[in-house]
């Protein structure tokens, strides 16, 4: 039973070793890191980094990873960066293969193979050439001609290449090397690395010689054993260095100087080391049983560990230190300062112990479960009250020994002491406690979140669900208002000078003077965020931790110094704060860790941004200073960067397009792009620049042509084109109006011309002669006594001249009239002819006379022609047969008149004969009318005359062809 108590004791109150690291952040795939193997890195002058691993050459901008390969690479794996003075990135292969990358592409330089043989040699290329240092030799190779040369004739020992401020230093065999950055001023230092001037056995690997402003050495690997030698440059005298044990016989990778420290990268961990008294002395030792390839320190101080098969580790600030808690869990919960060198904290999961801060120590208080709440050291008594979710103890530091306290303290939010009592707040209540956490006296019966007694003012602070509470001596209680709005506190803090801080839970920071709200901070005044988590005094400052980042304030100046994840800080839930000395320590769920108040806080570098990509319209263009577009080019994506480890989680961006909108706006967390859509035409600055600082202005200028229809010249054109149309519109008006009057005239002219024709149609049929005969007939039956006769012919000769000069007032008659008043006209003509003519009408079957029109007094003329210059010249059996019929195609209605007298050339040279001037007036009238009658119709009125003047066949036939529709 006494071995089970002293092993429980043991347990609980052994000291345990205290391991404290920089804060990390380890990278691997998982993160996005495109391989876990590394073989080098370096920061190029743009401060992109630059990987070589065994999946290929990677460049990294603060976000993502690029990378670049060659259709003749052989194998993936690369090694030996080198940035050349033109900004090209250099590297090689174990192939014997050179490449460089300029721009975003990767170039194949030269193949060495033969000369190489499988070596995997160190490299530099100067302005004009690559000088390659081999095992046994060294290369030079021309830039322009490819041409290679050999330094040496002979086998050589070539160590490994070191950079220092003035150029590079070297061994040759025994010798040590130093030439300038163009390798052009080699000289070899006075010192002799073997005394027998020959290389001993059991060297198995390089030789390494370093150089910093302070020391010089040179260290090798004997029989497994590392040898290290310092050296002075100008006697040339060395001397033997004592190793820590531990680094005797690791395998030196890489040599790293920080200040006056020498980290060295092995095969087994980053070993951390002084130079004292020709004694390396080992600081500390991190990453044991890794293997580290080497240690960068980037533009912005965060320290690259690359290895060999576990990514990259990263330390963003040295100065902020980790602690391993060793039995503890990693989520510490409360923290309180007993003295300068030792703090007692308490964890999520109810481990309670004391941190000796110097000497690296862990002493454990209990470790029974439950959340630990609140801790509270009180300084005269030597206690210290631990409150826990299930349970308070009340710990005496002196004895050792814990007593319980009542149960309504359990769970305690805060806990202070003043005016001889303790203050409590609950989740029940605020109020007071006497020494033995015993009994509370309630003020407030509500849930509280904090309470501090100020000595300033004699007076306690309460933080409630109701707000922010001042508290007299007489227990009377005062809200504290900001304009009278309640104000919602999660923690109080007192600076030396009795300044009152008070955080809030999403309204920034209030500054409180007796009952009265005096200053208010917010992000407007530099805060990065109104959430607050912790407020913590600091002499008289404010250590104010955000959801954001953590923040020390300035009472006195009002100014803020800042640290985020970018500087180191592990995490921004920050659950308590305690100044110690120069250290602040923080509780968080990521452990305890405390940073340095001299040395923490980083220079800050703006970093240079720089421009990514420039979409236009969605097609990805080369990047230019200008871009003229046409106007249709009016979608423009702008995607701008700035290198620097995750610089894209903590960058702001501030950007304007001058042209469209000068007012500076502010783009959202993780945002680094900008688009506009639809711009018009014209000319545009885009500018940026990072938020809140006074980095330089990035610009690139774009142009937006018009559209061609809002440029001057198509204005003139449209103004010419539209002064020739309104002149052709009124051109052809004029001439529309014109042509109209014209045809009016025209057709008034041919309506004239058609009256003047009947008048000749009607003239012809009512001539002298015909009139003079049809009388005479009349006088020659009156004479005769053929009275009958004499009224009979009279009658038809009267209904005749009626028609005609019915007809005469009419432009169309029905072609029964037609036909009616030539059947008298030929009754009256065949008495002419003393019934020496034979005439015969035929009028088709098919042929509907009442419903076709045709032109009036038009037939007549024809049959007069016949009669008059045809028949009347021949002495007997005169015929004249007139017909009327459709056509086959019943389209064309056909009159055809037939006679059979002389014909129409016997009639002409008759006539020439009697009248050499006798021109028929008939038939010119006929033709006239017909022209006239045809002006206006579709479809053509015909006339076609056949006329034999054979003896024995003679005779006309005229055909009228009048097309039914018009």
């Amino acid at each position: 039973m006494n071995k089970l108590l002293l092993y429980f004791f043991f347990l609980c109150f052994a000291f345990n070793a205290l391991a404290q690291e920089p804060a990390k952040l380890h990278l691997t795939e998982k993160d996005g890191l495109p391989d876990i193997e590394f073989y080098n890195i370096i920061e190029d002058s743009k401060k992109f980094i630059w990987l070589a691993a065994d999946k290929g050459f990677f460049r990294y901008d603060g976000k993502n990873y690029q990378l670049f390969t060659h259709p003749v690479q052989k194998g993936n794996s690369v090694f030996g960066p080198f940035e050349d003075a033109l900004g090209r990135v250099w590297c090689n292969n174990i192939s014997g293969q050179f490449f460089y990358v300029s721009g975003n592409t990767m170039h194949h330089f030269i193949d060495l193979s033969e000369e190489l043989k499988g070596q995997l040699p160190e490299f530099i290329v100067t302005d004009s050439q690559l000088i390659i240092f081999a095992r046994h030799n060294i290369f030079s190779v021309d830039l322009k001609t490819k041409a290679i040369q050999k330094s040496f004739n002979k086998k050589v020992d070539i160590g490994k290449l070191h950079k220092n401020n003035t150029g590079y230093i070297y061994v040759e065999d025994y010798k040590i090397a130093k030439t300038d950055f163009q390798y052009k001023n080699k000289h070899y230092l006075p010192v002799n690395i073997f005394n027998n001037f020959e290389r001993p056995k059991g060297i198995s690997r390089l030789i390494n010689i370093v150089e910093n402003d302070s020391f010089a050495f040179y260290f090798f690997s004997q029989f497994n054993k590392n040898n290290f030698f310092t050296f002075d440059a100008h006697s040339g005298k060395s001397q033997k260095i004592k190793l820590p044990k531990a680094l005797e016989n690791r395998i030196i990778v890489h040599v790293f100087f920080n200040k006056d420290e020498i980290w060295f990268s092995t095969d087994s961990g980053l070993y951390i080391c002084k130079l004292k008294d020709q004694e390396l002395v080992l600081l500390n030792t991190f990453f044991s049983s890794k293997y580290i390839t080497k240690v960068l320190k980037d533009s912005f101080n965060n320290f690259w560990i690359t290895t060999k098969g576990d990514g990259i580790y990263i330390y963003p600030n040295i100065n902020v230190l980790n602690y391993n808690l060793a039995s503890a869990d990693k989520s510490v919960s409360q923290i309180e300062k007993l003295n300068d060198s030792t703090l007692i904290f308490g964890t999520n999961k109810g481990y309670v112990g004391l941190i000796n801060v110097n000497a690296g120590k862990v002493k454990t208080i209990d470790s029974t479960a439950y959340r630990v709440s609140n801790i509270f050291y009180e300084d005269a008594s030597n206690v210290a009250i631990i409150s826990k979710e299930d349970r308070t103890l009340i710990y005496n530091l002196k004895d050792k020994t814990s007593t319980p306290g009542t149960n309504e303290t359990k769970g305690a939010k805060d806990i202070d002491f003043g005016s001889g009592k303790f203050s409590i707040s609950t989740y029940k209540s605020f109020g007071f406690s006497d020494d033995a956490f015993q009994k509370i006296e309630v003020v407030m019966p509500k849930r509280s979140y904090a309470n501090h007694f100020s000595k300033k003012y004699n007076a306690f602070y309460n933080a409630s669900v109701d707000g922010l509470f001042y508290i007299n001596e007489n227990n009377n209680l005062k809200a504290v208002k900001d304009e009278d709005k309640a104000i919602f506190v999660k923690s109080i803090t007192e600076t030396k000078s009795g300044a009152i801080g008070v955080s809030t839970f999403k309204n920034g920071v209030y500054q409180v003077e007796n009952d009265a709200v005096v200053n208010h901070l917010t992000v407007e005044d530099g805060l990065l965020s109104n959430k607050i988590t912790q407020i913590q005094s600091d002499d008289n400052s404010l250590w104010i931790a955000t959801e954001k980042g953590i923040q020390l304030f300035d009472i006195k100046s009002k100014t803020f110094k800042t640290l985020t994840m970018q500087d180191g800080i592990p995490s921004y839930r920050i659950m308590d704060i305690e100044p110690v000395g120069d250290n602040v320590f923080f509780a968080s769920n990521e452990g305890l860790f405390s940073i340095n108040k001299k040395t923490t806080f980083k220079t800050t570098i703006t970093p240079e941004i720089y421009f990514t990509a420039v979409d236009v319209n969605f097609e990805n263009q080369e990047l230019l200073h200008e871009y003229n577009l046409s106007h249709n080019q009016n979608s423009i994506k702008i995607a701008f960067n700035t290198n620097g480890f995750k610089s894209h989680e903590h960058t702001k961006y501030q950007y304007r397009l001058i042209g469209e909108n000068n007012k500076w706006q502010t783009t959202e967390d993780l945002v680094s792009t900008v688009n506009y859509n639809g711009l018009p035409s014209g000319n545009y600055t885009f500018q940026v620049k990072i938020a809140n600082s006074n980095s330089a202005v990035k610009c690139i200028d774009f142009n937006i042509a018009k559209p061609f229809w809002r440029t001057w010249w198509f204005y003139a054109l449209v103004g010419l084109v539209l002064s020739s149309l309104l002149y052709a519109f009124y051109r052809r008006k004029i001439n529309k109006l014109t042509r109209e009057q014209n045809a009016k005239l025209q057709n008034e002219m041919m309506s004239r011309q058609l009256v003047l024709s009947q008048l000749e149609n009607l003239r012809s049929q009512m001539n002298p002669h015909f009139i003079f005969n049809a009388l005479n007939s009349i006088q020659e039956y009156i004479v005769l006594n053929e009275k009958d006769l004499a009224s009979s012919f009279l009658i038809k000769f009267s209904r005749l001249m009626r028609i005609y000069l019915d007809h005469s007032q009419q432009d169309e008659v029905l072609l029964s009239e037609e036909i009616n008043a030539l059947n008298i006209y030929l009754e009256l003509e065949k008495n002419r002819f003393e019934d020496a003519l034979e005439y015969e009408i035929t009028i088709s079957k098919d042929l509907k006379t009442n419903q076709i029109k045709i032109p009036s007094l038009f037939f007549q003329p024809y049959v007069e022609n016949a009669l008059k210059h045809g028949l009347l010249h021949k002495k007997s059996q005169r015929k004249l047969d007139v017909s009327f019929k459709l056509d086959d195609s019943k389209s064309k209605f056909l009159c055809v008149i037939k006679d059979n007298g002389i014909g129409v050339e016997a009639s002409a040279r008759l006539n020439e004969n009697r009248n050499p001037q006798h021109r028929s007036f008939a038939t010119s009238a006929n033709k006239k009318r017909v022209e006239l009658l045809n002006h206006n119709r579709k479809h053509k009125i015909e006339v076609v005359t056949e006329s034999k003047s054979y003896a024995e066949d003679s005779g006309t036939t005229v055909t009228i062809i009048i097309p039914l529709n018009r």
